[in-house]
């Protein structure tokens, strides 16, 4: 009995998975993609592959120790401007960040570029009244008034997915998480993006652009967890681990190089020692490891 190993990436067109036993025998599978449920085109993929080993999908899978996933998805969405439509919330004063960008640009032909139109409308990017301190001491308390009155402008509007980013979220999210709460609660519907989640760090203009574009992909992103009992933990290619539908973002610059892959697969293939408790990289076990090799 062989174990196998399987790469799939999902194109615009076709989702290709290939095959690798542990005898070093590759096999190559394809099927279309399925915009509707990227993840009806992967599972096509992974039932050519039992259907070629005459077996059964879920006996297939038992004899699969990783899965290494990659995608073009969200590329493709942003560059063909084909993403969610994206609401997002502010605090208050804080409404045009993503229209004013940073003043200066790096070099004189920058300067002749005109900007592309922000994947999140002026007329639904809308604040609400909070604020605080630069420490994480609330200033102004959050008006929930404010956050029910912004997700009717986002259900009449059709808003698919929403962008919340709040001043200094970074140091205390205790107002993202609320907002978050109010609005799984009031627009169930909705894809729901903080800052303080997908890019914890200062500077306004870059966590603003960042949490928008993680919004306007997160619904194409999905797919990647609907099969819970196919995709288990895996871990993003540029280091550490997670899953991929809490940084959605990070996978316009994904390809089929450095998707995501396992524990075990960094392990195995690369020479990279993850503790699985803390998810941390063990350096010593790594140094171990390769001068074993």
């Amino acid at each position: 009995m062989f174990i196998y190993r399987v790469g799939i990436d999902t194109g615009g067109t076709f989702t290709d998975a290939v095959l690798l036993d542990d005898g070093g025998n590759m096999q190559v599978f394809k099927s279309s993609t399925t915009p509707d449920d990227f993840s009806i085109g992967v599972i096509d993929c992974l039932a050519e592959a039992a259907t070629s080993l005459h077996c059964e999908l879920s006996e297939f899978l038992r004899d699969v120790s990783v899965i290494a996933h990659g995608s073009t998805v969200a590329t493709n969405a942003v560059l063909t401007s084909n993403g969610a439509k994206v609401g997002s919330i502010s605090t208050k004063g804080f409404r045009d960040t993503l229209e004013l960008r940073r003043r200066k640009r790096p070099g004189e032909w920058f300067r002749k570029v005109r900007p592309v139109e922000p994947l999140c409308p002026r007329y639904l990017s809308l604040e609400v009244d909070e604020r605080l301190r630069y420490t994480g001491e609330i200033i102004t308390p959050l008006d929930e008034k404010d956050v029910l009155d912004a997700i009717k402008v986002f259900q009449d509007a059709g808003v698919e997915s929403i962008a919340v980013c709040l001043l200094f979220s970074v140091i205390n999210p205790i107002h993202e998480i609320r907002v978050q709460e109010i609005i799984e609660s009031e627009y169930p519907a909705a894809f729901i993006s903080l800052s303080s989640d997908v890019l914890p760090q200062l500077r306004e203009y870059e966590r603003t652009s960042t949490v928008v574009l993680d919004a306007y992909v997160s619904p194409m992103s999905l797919f990647s967890c609907k099969r819970g009992d196919i995709f288990g933990t895996i871990a993003s290619g540029g280091g550490g681990h997670g899953d991929p539908i809490e940084r959605p973002v990070n996978s316009v610059r994904h390809d089929v190089r450095n998707g995501f892959v396992s524990i075990e697969s960094a392990r195995d293939d690369y020479g990279v020692v993850i503790d699985p408790e803390d998810y941390e990289i063990d350096i010593a076990a790594t140094d171990a490891l390769r001068s074993s090799r």
